[in-house]
């Protein structure tokens, strides 16, 4: 509670809770609670964005860049359907058990959501009230405690990130820092059984994971203690260490270290962000053999002119959209690249968008919508993206907005199209007033013709095909124009 006033007019006391919004409580009955339909915290550590369920997840984390705990018990809360959940203390500990320090979060198959806690180990969590969590001591589970040089006693079970794997297992880094001892586990939640990778060095005191498309499990050291990144096979548990990086621009290597983010693409390539820029590796087949290294991506700035992406920059968080495009949270705000990085194709700042920071912590793509969730630290904030992926068989495109009123100066967004798919838009006549292709499966368009002025008031026909001219399928959309 953090504040409080009674009405005579109602015998009411309406007290603020920090929690749960405001609550109206009256003798005999039971508190009436008034709440916004937004998240209860500004806090944003990281972010996880599922097409599948299409619930959008804010953990409000986390850890320092040093590595100590933040000591928040603020839970995490989900937006879906235009709503937003706060899954926090103000529930009760049979509901929800409010781990501290909830950093990340991933999704299996079956919409399980598992969430990482710095300080209590991991939960499984499948609604309210139904969730199992696991740390030091729990039957079976083989998580550990850090030992805190000052004080033994203190118990913080640090669990860094999550990875799912194709056959419904949770990968999970234990950071314990506990020399000689694995931190890198498996869980298998229909056996509740954990299986651990054998301890390789660094292995005590990971930080973030991936899963690549021949399930290597790619793990990085912590910033702090630690450098470079790990590939291990899960069959055989063979293991290779990468701490260079190649610059094409001048045939030299880098020290790969600093690592804050890894994912795998749409082509199968790792890409990995660090204090110092982004780097990536294309052909993870040959990652145990040696044959494949990691080269720094270089953005093409005239005839002649290389210059590796995002060189020197802070990039803390890296996420693929629908047309295998990268979107970098830095410290000088969030940008765009082409998929092989080539090309910088935006740049949003305070100066330019409605970001609160230029501090990004994290960044997540919605496949489904092309919603970008943007993480800072001071709140969450969503950008309607241009690419998205369609699974099955791709239905008529859906226009948005439709009508397009007067004073709407945004782009015009067309999605559920078969990936890459064809698009021409033509008014009533057949007159063709643009044409492109979709970057996954949406497009945008600015409303202008050919020759880049505003299309006059009236309906538009919107055709569409897939990428073989099948398929097609035919939309309109209302414009009105002043």
């Amino acid at each position: 509670m953090t504040d409080a006033v009674y009405s005579a007019r109602d015998g009411s006391y309406y007290v603020a809770n920090y929690l749960a919004g405001v609550q109206r409580l009256r003798a005999g009955q039971a508190p009436e609670t008034f709440a916004a339909n937004g998240p209860a915290s500004g806090s944003a550590y990281s972010l996880l964005s599922d097409a599948h369920t299409g619930i959008t997840d804010v953990f409000t984390g986390g850890y320092t860049d040093r590595y100590l705990p933040f000591f928040r018990v603020e839970g995490f809360y989900e937006y879906t359907a235009g709503q937003w959940t706060n899954i926090n203390g103000a529930l009760p500990a049979a509901t929800y058990p409010n781990l501290p320090d909830v950093a990340r979060g991933a999704r299996t198959a079956d919409g399980t959501l598992y969430v990482a806690s710095y300080g209590n180990g991991l939960l499984e969590w499948k609604g309210p009230g139904q969730f199992r969590t696991f740390t030091e001591g729990t039957t079976g589970s083989p998580l550990r405690r850090t030992i805190a040089a000052n004080d033994p006693n203190f118990i913080s079970v640090r669990v860094t990130d999550l990875a799912p794997d194709a056959t419904g297992g949770v990968w999970v880094a234990n950071q314990h820092r506990q020399a000689g001892v694995s931190g890198l586990f498996r869980f298998d939640p229909a056996a509740a059984a954990w299986s651990a990778i054998p301890y390789f060095n660094g292995s005590q005191n990971l930080d973030r994971l991936a899963i690549d498309n021949l399930g290597q499990v790619w793990a990085s050291e912590a910033r702090q203690g630690g450098d470079g990144l790990w590939v291990v096979d899960p069959n055989t548990s063979a293991n290779r260490k990468f701490s260079l990086a190649t610059d094409p621009a001048t045939s030299s290597d880098v020290i790969l270290a600093g690592i804050y983010d890894i994912v795998n693409d749409r082509a199968g390539a790792i890409w990995v962000t660090t204090a110092a820029g982004v780097a990536v590796l294309d052909d993870p087949s040959g990652a145990l053999a040696g044959t494949s290294t990691f080269r720094l991506p270089v953005v093409q700035r005239g005839e002649g002119s290389r210059f590796p992406v995002l060189y020197s920059e802070v990039v803390k968080s890296v996420a693929v959209d629908g047309a295998n495009r990268k979107w970098f949270g830095t410290d000088n705000g969030l940008w765009l690249f082409s998929a092989d990085g080539s090309e910088a194709l935006l740049h949003f700042t305070t100066a330019n968008s409605p970001l609160p920071t230029n501090r990004i912590n994290d960044v997540a793509v919605n496949d489904k919508t092309g919603e970008v969730w943007v993480a800072t630290d001071s709140g969450v904030l969503a950008y309607r993206g241009g690419a998205t992926v369609t699974e099955g068989k791709p239905s008529c495109a859906q226009v948005f907005p439709n009508p397009v009123r007067p004073d709407f100066a945004g782009l015009v967004g067309i999605g559920g199209l078969a990936n890459d798919a064809l698009v021409k838009i033509t008014d009533v006549a057949g007159h063709l007033v643009y044409a492109t292709t979709a970057t996954g499966g949406t497009v945008t368009w600015n409303l202008t013709d050919a020759d880049g002025k505003r299309v006059r008031s009236g309906v538009y026909l919107v055709l569409t095909s897939d990428a073989n001219g099948q398929n097609g399928c035919v939309s309109k959309v209302a414009v009105l124009s002043k």
